[in-house]
């Protein structure tokens, strides 16, 4: 009978020790967040992808930027080890250290650079399990601006600057954030000049035109044009999730200007003439 009943608290010890197992306390253990990068376009991704994640007290707990040599095996994706808990995701393509700086909570352009080709995703998602999954969509973060000048007279050229009040961007909802914006429009062909533009927040963009030339009296010219009003005329939202581009035609034989809004997406165009 002894007997017995130590073959039977033998068994039970054994039971009991391997419930202990199945029920073991994970609470501790990290999350696998794996981040899919199958919808960023292909040139985002030869790029380099930065990726942020903050965890819920706002520590950083992965800084790093991924390429296609760090794609788990046969994916487009990477794996990387977060808190369990709420994180913020910020993943960031086209951006660049020589123009711009940025850590896990903005980008801020320093005053005389244009805004950087940048695509942004963010996304606060709940990593309670032992594995997550973010499948990264990236958005458009900059308006390219196409200046196209027609009837200058000879002895008439001018340099063309954009300032505003909005120089970096917030990586968790895409806001920008105040700053002053300065940037030279470079000149791509005859007539035609490019600048990029940071997401703004209102209408105090201003076209600043100076001669380069003094005329033949000694005199020079200078003028400013407050286009980020009349670009809100056009309908143009600073808030959309994917930035369109802006064409303005200025025609000093007719003093006018032509204002096209450029869809990135689809490609679509709207003229508006001022």
């Amino acid at each position: 009978m002894i007997h017995r009943m130590t073959l039977l608290l033998g068994a039970l010890v054994v039971t009991l020790s391997s419930c202990t197992r199945i029920k073991e306390d994970r609470s501790d253990c990290p999350c696998i967040l794996t981040l899919e990068f199958s919808q960023v376009p292909q040139r985002v991704k030869d790029q380099g992808i930065m990726v942020y994640v903050t965890d819920r007290d706002g520590n950083l707990v992965v800084d790093q930027t991924f390429t296609s040599e760090d794609y788990d095996k046969g994916s487009e994706s990477v794996s990387v080890k977060v808190p369990k808990g709420d994180v913020q995701i910020a993943a960031l393509g086209g951006w660049s250290a020589i123009t711009s700086s940025a850590n896990s909570m903005s980008v801020n352009l320093p005053s005389g650079n244009e805004a950087d080709s940048l695509f942004l995703h963010t996304r606060k998602m709940a990593c309670l399990g032992e594995t997550a999954l973010d499948r990264v969509d990236v958005h458009k973060q900059w308006c390219t601006l196409t200046l196209v000048i027609e009837g200058v007279s000879p002895g008439f050229d001018y340099d063309y600057a954009l300032s505003g009040n909005w120089s970096g961007l917030a990586l968790s909802d895409f806001s920008p954030i105040a700053g002053d914006f300065l940037c030279k429009a470079r000149q791509i062909d005859y007539g035609i000049l490019q600048v990029r533009i940071p997401r703004q927040g209102d209408s105090s963009l201003t076209l600043g035109l100076s001669q380069t030339e003094t005329r033949g009296d000694g005199s020079t010219s200078n003028c400013s044009i407050p286009i980020g009003e009349m670009v809100s005329q056009t309908g143009y939202d600073w808030s959309k999730t994917d930035l369109e581009d802006l064409t303005i035609t200025i025609d000093y034989s007719l003093q006018s200007g032509t204002f096209t809004v450029v869809g990135w997406t689809d490609g679509g165009r709207d003229d508006k003439v001022i």
